[in-house]
């Protein structure tokens, strides 16, 4: 019998119905190494932590999920365990909801603006006056405030401002993006071109600027659940699509929040 790390209560280990392998893992309850003993057999039921599917997977979720299928192997292929896999996707919370809720109303807008004119171009110039007051703390009035600030702050990869802000840079880089295509939309309009592709070009090169916008007057229109469900279901099926890439085994079960 141990008993935990602050005496609170005896902990014992598991009674071995199976020949040991010699492994040894560190127990978080005791604060001591021990050995390790499946309570059935040689039967392991193991609990992983899977993503929130709202976006792309990123190197921190390859070296994480990597780093586990390393040891899983380990287990399974070297010490003959039957691991049971299961791990719980996140398929609904505030960030899946926002990021769904931006891309159907941008996705909305865009089906509705057929041509590009005036009052497009106004609106993109009202959405980045806004995002550029609300995500970087500037108030921009016209194009030559932002290329004022545009010669302050640089290539917006500032090491003080991004030390006050991880995603300074992300945010700067949409910002600038939203404006070039301002300024590209003008021009078109300035040389006859109204056409769709152009209003396309200005709208998706503005969506991460749009969308909060269109999002602060329109959010409580969206109500169909299924909008929130696709976007979770595209980007789960996109993250086990890199886990296999990765060549990472995929768990026995998956499970889900709206599961429950």
């Amino acid at each position: 019998m141990t008993f935990t790390s602050n005496n609170s209560s005896p902990w014992t280990p598991p009674e071995p119905s199976h020949p040991q392998t010699g492994l040894r893992v560190y127990n978080s309850l005791t604060k001591s190494e021990v050995s390790f003993v499946p309570r059935e057999g040689n039967y392991v039921s193991w609990y992983a932590c899977g993503p929130t599917v709202y976006d792309a997977a990123h190197i921190g979720h390859a070296r994480n999920y990597v780093s586990f299928d390393i040891i899983r192997r380990i287990m399974e292929d070297y010490f003959n365990y039957d691991v049971n896999l299961v791990m719980n996707v996140t398929d609904i919370d505030d960030k899946i909801i926002v990021r769904a809720r931006h891309k159907h109303l941008v996705n909305e807008y865009r089906s509705q603006v057929t041509n590009l004119d005036a009052k497009t171009v106004q609106d993109v110039e009202a959405a980045f006056h806004a995002f550029v007051g609300a995500r970087l703390g500037e108030t921009i009035t016209n194009d030559a405030g932002w290329r004022l600030y545009v010669a302050r702050v640089g290539d917006g990869k500032n090491p003080e401002m991004v030390a006050a802000d991880e995603k300074f840079t992300l945010r700067f880089e949409a910002a600038q993006a939203a404006f070039e295509a301002i300024v590209s939309a003008r021009q078109s309009m300035a040389e006859g071109n109204s056409s769709k592709d152009a209003v396309d070009a200005l709208v998706v090169a503005s969506e991460d600027v749009l969308a909060p916008w269109l999002d602060a007057q329109f959010a409580t229109t969206v109500k169909d659940h299924r909008i929130f469900r696709d976007l979770a279901a595209y980007w789960e099926k996109d993250f086990f699509e890199d886990l296999d890439s990765l060549q990472v085994r995929r768990p026995n079960i998956i499970t889900r929040v709206s599961e429950f």
